[in-house]
């Protein structure tokens, strides 16, 4: 194995092990108007990461990873292990800002609009700017984020959807 493919499994390693600490997979505790915008939010990206991987995903509550079926990192690390390095590590960037292997999966397939994947994964973030008003450092640090995940976003697009 060349130390380019070692490189690849390395990085498809990463991106399915987010699945047990997947933002889309964990629920706040309270309040329960967080609780249920992040339902109403992520639902639909579940759902298609089923549909997509053939795995349910487990949800719960709070932030202590979940164990989640092998079945859904065997498809995702199936799905990726024939990818060029450049999409495995435009993945594995967007994973890393989103904090969800399925919103960047999403983004990969191109099944939702960035923008709106991006916004699914800032969900937490936009209820507490609408608690306690939004803070200057903390917009520029998300302003960063975001201009990364869209340069991971256009590559992915410039080479089509993943298969």
């Amino acid at each position: 194995m060349s130390e380019h493919d070692a490189n690849r499994d390395l990085l498809i390693g990463e991106i399915a092990r987010y699945l047990e600490t997947d933002l889309v997979c964990h629920r706040a505790d309270t309040p329960a108007a967080l609780r249920e915008r992040q339902q109403m939010v992520w639902a639909p990206y579940l759902s298609w990461f089923e549909n997509e991987f053939g795995a349910v995903l487990n949800v719960a509550a709070g932030i202590i990873a979940v164990a989640q079926p092998e079945a859904a990192a065997a498809s995702v690390k199936a799905a990726l292990k024939d990818q060029p390095l450049e999409i495995v590590q435009a993945l594995k960037t967007a994973t890393s800002i989103a904090g969800s292997a399925v919103l960047s999966l999403a983004l990969w397939r191109g099944a939702f609009p960035a923008e709106q994947i991006f916004e699914a994964s800032r969900v937490d973030e936009r209820f507490q700017e609408e608690q306690w008003g939004e803070d200057a450092e903390a917009k520029a640090r998300e302003n960063m984020m975001r201009d990364e995940f869209m340069k991971a976003a256009a590559l992915l697009r410039r080479a089509g959807p993943g298969d």
